[in-house]
């Protein structure tokens, strides 16, 4: 008795959804765009490390190995485009090229440069100039003079190694090399660092399945207003099986979600010019875990939502403006690592932030289950706490 009243109740919600087209597409579309359109948009942003390139103009007077040293430390800092001028170029010329090219940094230095560098007392830094445009910030600006007194470092390093061969045996070498650099979120893999993809697939894939609360939530209050719900009680069934066959075709549906969206990582974000969604080691296991535990989340959600609403109309506002909410201090919009401290420990109170999470430990670190058993436990606790309340709330509209 009780299957077939699960069976009933999940047809007749699948037709529901199955005639409302528009609904359906929306579920489907509006992530899918967002994966599209964030993912290629931020693609530079990320690969830079958070920052874009910014152009430097250098006019090199001395045309020698010790300034070749200073351009060459500049040029290893993957956050600067390097563009040496030909011939010579005065210093109101410089600016207007600067100003014409729209570069962040205008760099020169002056004949003499390798004569002082050599010199006792000579004072290399005095021919070295640096330019920058209102555009950059202090930080970027730091960055560049960093990498000149780098140069600038090993250029008379070099010097001294030279005047010291006839004396002493001097290795200079390791002045200026590459450090060792690898990302703890990077598990096992060389070089691994998180792309724009791999951000905005899951967090765009969390924020598509909880928008599910607007037809369930809907669905639920028509029936409610047409006493549909009322007779639906009257049946010897029991409320249990009755919610089931309701909540089990939207269940499906946030499967299918997440299987898109991992889909349009992986074909159409590179198909368009983008990075493809590295899935090479993930756990199948860990993603199947955090796709039901962000899905019951919802559903939790939309029936809490349904609960608390008079009208469709409220609902939809309640449950689409409540999304935007989470999305927002749940680092789906904005990452959570380019906010302040104090809004990245608001981030936590998002049901959002625990699915993203989640499933960036997967991606990131190839975690397996029991590594993200803690974001999935709070999931599935947040959608039976709204299961909960809404039962609460239904039973109290009901004296």
């Amino acid at each position: 008795m009780k299957r077939l009243v699960v069976a009933a109740c999940a047809r007749k919600e699948m037709l529901l959804l199955w005639r409302d087209p528009q609904t359906l597409l929306l579920l489907f579309l509006m992530p899918a765009v967002f994966i599209l359109v964030m993912s290629l948009a931020l693609q530079d942003r990320f690969e830079q490390g958070g920052g874009t390139v910014a152009t430097a103009l250098v006019v090199n007077e001395d045309d020698s190995d010790s300034a070749g040293t200073v351009i060459e430390s500049l040029r290893r800092n993957e956050g600067f485009e390097v563009v040496e001028l030909e011939g010579p170029v005065d210093d109101d010329a410089f600016r207007e090229r600067i100003h014409a090219r729209d570069a962040g940094f205008g760099l020169r230095i002056d004949a003499g440069f390798e004569q002082a560098v050599y010199a006792d007392g000579g004072e290399p830094a005095r021919h070295v100039h640096v330019l920058v445009a209102p555009k950059i910030d202090r930080q970027r600006e730091a960055l560049l003079v960093a990498a000149v007194r780098q140069g600038l470092g090993q250029a008379r390093m070099e010097a001294l190694s030279e005047r010291l061969a006839p004396l002493v045996q001097f290795d200079a070498g390791g002045i200026g090399a590459d450090l060792d650099v690898a990302y703890l979120y990077g598990g096992e893999r060389d070089g691994a660092a998180p792309s724009s993809v791999q951000q905005n697939v899951p967090a765009w894939l969390v924020f598509g399945i909880f928008f599910v609360v607007i037809p369930l939530s809907n669905t639920m209050i028509r029936e409610r207003q047409s006493g549909t719900e009322q007779r639906l009680r009257t049946t010897p069934a029991g409320a249990a099986p009755i919610l089931a066959g309701k909540l089990l075709p939207y269940f499906a549906l946030n499967q299918l979600q997440a299987v898109a969206m991992l889909l349009v990582g992986l074909l159409l974000v590179p198909a368009l010019g983008g990075a493809a969604l590295e899935v090479a080691g993930v756990p199948v296991a860990t993603l199947l875990l955090m796709a039901v535990a962000v899905s019951v989340a919802a559903l939790g959600y939309a029936l809490l939502v349904a609960a608390l609403s008079s009208t469709t109309e409220q609902a939809a506002m309640l449950g689409g403006g409540g999304n935007i909410i989470l999305a927002a201090i749940g680092g789906i919009m904005v990452p959570e690592f380019v906010m302040p401290p104090a809004l990245q420990a608001v981030t936590r109170l998002s049901p959002m932030a625990w699915g993203l999470d989640g499933f960036l430990l997967a991606f990131l670190e190839r975690a397996g289950p029991a590594e993200v058993l803690g974001y999935a436990g709070a999931l599935i606790a947040f959608g039976l706490a709204g299961v909960a309340l809404a039962g609460w709330r239904q039973a109290r509209r009901s004296e």
